[in-house]
């Protein structure tokens, strides 16, 4: 069903071919039809007459029949393959043509190997399907028709015999149908992953040679490989098992025929030359059944491919503009209003940010790796829609205007410049559609290209090579910034645009960039902060939320997060930390909460200093809690990769531990960002704290002593363990926590709520 709805949709440009290939069918037919006949009339009549020239007359009928369906045959394969190839041209069309308007989130879930199998593997196996349905299944089915209306014709019992061995093909075809389906689907699937692992090897030339992984390389490749042929196998048993059924069942049929028909011959029922034309056309029926079900089955296997072209064909588009007015040219304010966003239902890529950009200055989002700034640039250009608020451009929702007047106001420099295999004054027009040769000269001059251009071979004629690879890093640089210049863009995006290159280069281009930018508002996402230090304004993103934003020195003097970055990249010394306040510290824990202020001072007193240096790590468990009294630390949590993610940072006052004391084990670890204080508790002395407070003590009380405690675990070197549920912390009441309660004693989680 699935393969006559893709041809009815795709055949319709080629219906007078269609019609043509019926045609040709019905000729093709001719010999089939006239030989049972024929050989009938010479068992019957000409051989006993003993005139050759009646046998003349009957083989002559024969041979124009046979030229007849030759040539009909030839001229409807050419023209079942002109139609299958057309429409299969077509379908990769339309899928290249919707892989243009796809959202970028849908190419972060399929890897470039498996876009690229889709395109060519999947199609070229439902080509496959395609061209057997129509150059064969149209061809078969009017075969079997015909010949069973011979068939009737010659004897009426033995062809209803032969008819009532169908409904048995169909039940086998039916009920392997299915399995088919699952195995072609599994060839597919491991044929892309063998895309996969060589377009990425493809890709990682460099880092393969340089590390020497090309024995990994290869025995990843040989597994992918193996898989695929492992699957190719089940399915060609399968498909093995499905021939070897139904030539049971038509060996079955055969020797029920003639064993059917020598009892009617000796009956008088019946002609030897009627029973040899019988024999004859009843191989032209169940000729076509057998191949119909093989047609069948292969259909069936190349369904998987159907499955995954659809996933493309039906995929969501980028949002359609259909009606919408265009966006007026930024004159006044980009305005970001409760922004809020996630890539996956667990984690929030930024959350309520508010935030203006006026127009004509320049601006830049910076904030630790992670942070979302790229997500707001990504938004900015539309690539992703905001789950909650808007981005206005002068009062008007980015949304409620056509996506193309937006990008045609707007410039973007990729950290990864990506130049086409073609000229370099191409690469540069590829820009603006229709840009006349003066404007290409103008946006290269603006870039500064001209410095270069005129040392190539051919100039601007230069073939660049794929990627740009006979250009230097800052030379393609240079061709994506006078690529962004042609249009003339009121907004600029540089996306890391000095990020991959040496230093040298990098303050050639952040001078071009100055240049180009006068006049234009700019939007720059960057961790290099020595290169916005002139910047109007500097917006501090830390984990999805609107931190800071001032000017180089306003944050600087506000020695906050972006003056710890500023630290980190240059060195400089920041402001000497206020005296820490342990008794503070510890009246937010919940554990002392209840504790008065002498008592708070008591358990301060019994902590014991510790320090790590820069890039040390400590354990969460072990039976300690720890706050931080000077210095900052990244909480390191494992990822599904086994690799370490940074999930919250700690600063004085915050505490680490909790979660191994109340018998959560996360895995996390604090790593010191700079040289780190802490004033550390083990669960020895805490034992002593609850034993000499009972408020302590009452909130502890979910404690048991026992090598294996039932509701918790056993902490570090203690057998103490504790209930969680004896806290009687409320989840809900920690999503505006303060510094030093529970949700930072987690680390490793700073969104405990969720």
């Amino acid at each position: 069903g699935e393969f006559l709805r893709m041809s009815l949709r795709y055949l319709k440009p080629y219906r007078v071919r269609q019609g043509e290939i019926f045609v040709y069918m019905l000729l093709s037919l001719a010999f089939t039809s006239a030989f049972p006949f024929v050989t009938r009339a010479l068992f019957d009549s000409a051989i006993p007459s003993g005139d050759f020239s009646e046998v003349f007359k009957l083989l002559v009928v024969l041979g124009v029949a046979f030229v007849i369906s030759l040539f009909a045959s030839l001229r409807q394969a050419y023209q079942s393959a002109y139609v299958s190839g057309s429409v299969v041209c077509d379908i990769r069309q339309e899928m290249f043509d919707r892989l243009q308007h796809i959202p970028t989130q849908w190419y972060g879930r399929y890897p470039q190997g498996d876009v690229l199998a889709r395109l060519f593997s999947d199609v070229g196996r439902v080509q496959a399907g395609l061209s057997d349905t129509i150059g064969q299944g149209i061809f078969q089915a009017i075969a079997l028709v015909v010949s069973s209306i011979i068939m009737l014709t010659i004897n009426m019992t033995l062809g209803i015999v032969v008819l009532a061995g169908a409904p048995i093909v169909a039940v086998v075809y039916k009920s392997m149908a299915k399995g088919a389906t699952t195995r072609g689907l599994a060839v597919q699937e491991d044929n892309s992953a063998l895309f996969g692992v060589a377009a990425e090897n493809y890709q990682a030339s460099s880092v393969v040679k340089i590390f020497g992984l090309g024995s990994h390389e290869q025995r990843r490749f040989r597994r992918a490989s193996d898989r695929l042929f492992l699957s190719e196998v089940r399915l060609s048993l399968f498909g093995g098992l499905f021939g070897l059924s139904v030539n049971m069942i038509v060996t079955l049929l055969r020797l029920g025929v003639l064993g059917f028909g020598a009892w009617l011959i000796l009956e008088g029922r019946f002609t030897l030359g009627g029973l040899v034309a019988f024999l004859a056309v009843m191989g032209e029926v169940l000729s076509p059944v057998t191949a119909l079900t093989s047609l069948g089955q292969d259909i069936q296997a190349s369904m998987g491919s159907l499955i995954r072209i659809n996933e493309v064909l039906d995929a969501d588009l980028e949002p359609c503009d259909d009606g919408l007015a265009p966006l007026p040219r930024l004159e006044k304010e980009i305005r970001l209003v409760g922004l809020g966003f996630s890539y996956t239902a667990e984690r929030s890529a930024l959350e309520d940010m508010d935030a203006v950009i006026e127009a004509g200055t320049k601006v830049a989002f910076v904030g630790p790796s992670g942070s979302g700034k790229s997500t707001v640039l990504k938004i900015l250009m539309r690539m992703y829609e905001p789950d909650e608020g808007a981005v206005l451009l002068d009062g008007v929702d980015l949304r409620q205007g056509s996506l193309d007047s937006l990008r045609d106001q707007v410039g973007v420099v990729f950290q990864e410049p990506f130049l086409f295999d073609t000229t370099l004054r191409e690469n540069i027009a590829l820009g603006k559609s229709g840009a006349s040769d003066a404007e290409v000269i103008a946006a290269a001059e603006m870039a500064e290209i001209d410095v270069f251009a005129d040392q190539l071979p051919r100039g601007y004629d230069t073939l660049v090579g794929q990627g740009g690879a006979s250009l230097s890093g800052g030379q393609r640089q240079r061709v994506s910034i006078a690529r962004a210049l042609i249009r003339n863009p009121s907004l600029l995006l540089l996306d890391e645009a000095t990020s991959a290159l040496d230093a040298h280069t990098e303050g050639q281009i952040n001078e071009t960039l100055e240049k180009v930018g006068s006049g234009r508002t700019v939007v720059s996402v960057t961790h290099r902060l020595t290169s916005i230090t002139e910047y109007d304004k500097i917006f501090v993103i830390v984990e999805g939320n609107l931190a800071e934003q001032g000017t180089h020195e306003q944050l600087l003097n506000a020695e906050g997060a972006y003056a710890r970055l500023w630290a980190e990249q240059t060195g400089a010394a920041i402001a000497i930390e206020a005296p820490f306040d342990a008794t503070g510290a510890l009246a937010r824990i919940p554990l002392f909460r209840s504790l008065d202020p002498e008592a708070l001072a008591d358990v301060a007193g019994r902590f014991e200093a510790i320090e790590i240096g820069p890039g040390e790590t400590i354990a969460e468990g072990s039976g300690r809690l720890s706050v931080i009294s000077h210095g900052r630390g990244e909480v390191l949590t494992p990822g599904l990769g086994g690799e370490s993610l940074v999930t919250a940072e700690l600063g004085p006052g915050d505490g680490f531990g909790l979660s191994a004391l109340l018998g959560v084990e996360t895995g996390v670890t604090l790593r010191a960002v700079a040289k780190l204080t802490l004033l550390m508790l083990d669960d020895e002395s805490l034992q002593a704290v609850a034993a000499q407070y009972p408020e302590v003590g009452a909130v502890l009380s979910g404690r048991q002593v026992a090598p294996g405690p039932v509701n918790g675990r056993k902490v570090g070197r203690s057998t103490m363990s504790f209930r969680t549920s004896a806290l009687g912390i409320a989840t809900p009441a920690l999503a505006k926590p303060e510094a030093g309660d529970v949700r930072r004693m987690t680390g490793a989680f700073p969104r405990f709520e969720q």
